[in-house]
């Protein structure tokens, strides 16, 4: 159910990346923040769906998600930086791309920072495109531990 909901916000996510062109003020003023908070929310279910596998559905509760990360196995962790690392070879166009342990703590609040930027009165701060591709890394490290789990 976790990773169902989360490859919806995924696509979600994704659909509103597109918009993205370089420089692009209509999808920063439009699209950033939703955009943000699709894939922040896709990368936590991702998270919680693999620490439930991992941990026979136990799961502490929580948006951060540097913290989910921390409760993966090391193992886990290791394949989640090996794929994230070669979505990241696979896009040299990708300037901004960050390593994973810095994506992982700029975005770690994302989710709840940007469903309420408002109340602060400014966007927090965000690369969409490393968001995405740590998305779409645990998609996959999400299919491989649940084929493996059956």
């Amino acid at each position: 159910m976790c990773a169902r909901s989360a490859l919806v916000f995924l696509h979600q996510g994704e659909q509103l990346l597109s918009a993205m062109k370089p420089n692009s003020v209509n999808f920063l003023y439009y699209y950033i923040a939703p955009c943000t908070v699709e894939l922040a929310f896709s990368c936590e279910l991702y998270l919680k769906a693999i620490i439930a596998t991992e941990n026979n559905n136990y799961i502490k509760p929580g948006h951060y998600l540097k913290a989910l990360f921390n409760q993966l196995s090391k193992e886990t962790q290791i394949q989640v930086e090996k794929k994230y690392s070669a979505y990241e070879s696979a896009h040299p166009e990708c300037k901004a791309f960050m390593p994973l342990k810095k994506c992982l703590k700029k975005h770690s609040n994302a989710f709840i920072e940007w469903r309420y930027y408002f109340e602060i009165g400014k966007h927090p701060s965000v690369e969409p495109s490393s968001l995405y591709y740590l998305a779409l890394s645990l998609h996959d490290i999400y299919q491989e531990v649940s084929e493996n789990a059956d």
